[in-house]
């Protein structure tokens, strides 16, 4: 057995016997029960206890220490997935919002050119038209003042 507790049983018939009478109990039916009796050990030390609580507050310490770095994983874990869901559906809006704008100003693009284009092009076929029908009035004498000139034979 334990030095600092020890157990003993007692079988004191006569004991009982004036405890059930008290009660009201058949003294024959509990003498064959035992009785547990402990007796305390002697009081730690101070110094014991003050080692106990210091190792105590170390067991604690590393257990809150822990706990928040579980707790701090845990938190950055669900916050990165949140952020990542808004930061995918906030990415996505301003995607299809900037494909609408570049579509836009590539169109208003695109139709600036095209008219700068048709305006030069037809411009360019005025002045041929002006230059071939100017060289025509050369070339055939008509100059439009209504003599034509007739070689002399």
């Amino acid at each position: 057995m334990n030095n600092t507790s020890r157990i003993s049983f007692e079988n004191n018939a006569e004991k009982r016997a004036h405890e059930n009478q008290d009660s009201g109990i058949n003294p024959d039916e509990t003498d064959n029960y035992p009785v547990l009796t402990e007796i305390l050990p002697t009081l730690p030390d101070l110094a014991d206890a003050t080692q106990n609580e210091k190792a105590w507050n170390e067991l604690e310490q590393r257990l809150s220490e822990r706990i928040l770095q579980r707790v701090e994983e845990r938190i950055q874990f669900v916050l990165e997935e949140i952020i990542q869901q808004n930061l995918a559906a906030s990415i996505q809006n301003m995607t299809g919002t900037l494909v609408s704008e570049i579509k836009k100003d590539l169109q208003s693009t695109l139709d600036v050119v095209v008219t700068h284009t048709v305006t030069d092009e037809l411009h360019r076929l005025r002045q041929k038209e002006f230059f071939s029908e100017s060289n025509h009035l050369k070339i055939t004498g008509k100059n439009g003042t209504g003599t034509d000139r007739v070689p002399n034979r």
